[in-house]
């Protein structure tokens, strides 16, 4: 059955230069098209991807910033639902499914956080399909993990690829499009301190793909956090650069927000680490 949503114009730029008009349309619920299917499908412009992504990014947080354009909406917010039901719907769930994570998501659950599931909302919205190596799931590691794996085989047919944290500062810079990747605090047992993991691209490499690639068929698991890179500004007053990345179940309680990272006049990150960040999927078809 099909639904009413709203879709992006990603070429429909305001003066701002960054904000995509909405458009309505009536669009089919998700779901993965077989490879013959993909196979006919029209070459991708990538470049053409990362404007459309970093233009859906942009706009789903305009979509949780309210009117006064300042504050924003939280996940507990009762008009916040339907989104995290379409959040959740990105990611496979069946309506009914997706209806009931929202609802948990909603109550702050922290067995069921939606930053993943926001982040597959944006990439199905753009376009992106499993056979391009994005491997949707509820937790980031699943696309972590994939974009890994898409780099050992050098398949340049999914052009997800992990990047680690020293390619950042070096050769990798970031583009709207990629995504940073960042260790997080867990919630810990009852009466135990909380941690941040302590992921990095060498030790996933080492427990997803291992020696000869005897662990490539491994399911992903762990948690993370990714945020889309959208663009870059200058501060007006500094004249500093900065990356702008937007993320899902941001903040507590969560919402869609905008942070900025620095970046140096090469547009790479000097020092990921002290953000926390191990690596980035970078866009490699464009």
């Amino acid at each position: 059955m099909a639904w009413l949503a709203e879709d992006y114009d990603a070429t429909a730029w305001s003066e701002s230069g960054r904000q995509p008009r909405l458009r309505r349309t009536l669009t089919a619920p998700w779901r993965d098209r077989p490879e013959w299917e993909v196979n006919q499908a029209a070459t991708v412009d990538w470049c053409q991807m990362r404007r459309t992504i970093a233009a859906i990014a942009y706009a789903e947080e305009r979509r949780w910033t309210q009117p006064n354009g300042t504050t924003k909406y939280q996940e507990n917010h009762p008009s916040r639902r339907p989104i995290l039901t379409q959040y959740w719907s990105a990611v496979g769930f069946p309506a009914a499914d997706a209806a009931r994570a929202a609802q948990r998501s909603a109550n702050g659950d922290p067995d069921w956080p939606w930053s993943a599931a926001f982040i597959c909302f944006v990439m199905r919205r753009a376009g992106v399909q499993r056979a391009h190596g994005f491997e949707f799931g509820r937790r980031h590691m699943n696309y972590i993990v994939g974009a890994l794996r898409n780099r050992e085989r050098s398949d340049h047919a999914r052009p997800f690829w992990l990047v680690d944290a020293i390619e950042l500062q070096l050769e990798a810079v970031p583009q709207s499009g990629d995504l940073l990747c960042f260790n997080r605090l867990v919630v810990p047992r009852p009466g135990q301190p909380r941690r941040r993991t302590t992921y990095s691209v060498a030790s996933l490499r080492n427990q997803f793909w291992g020696l000869l690639g005897r662990n490539q068929n491994l399911p992903p698991r762990g948690s993370a956090h990714c945020s889309l890179v959208a663009g870059t500004v200058v501060d007006k007053k500094t004249g500093r650069p900065f990356l702008e990345t937007i993320g899902g179940n941001e903040g507590r309680p969560g919402s869609v927000l905008l942070r900025r990272i620095p970046i140096d006049q090469s547009s790479g990150i000097p020092n990921p680490q002290a953000h926390h960040i191990f690596g980035m999927i970078k866009l490699v078809g464009c």
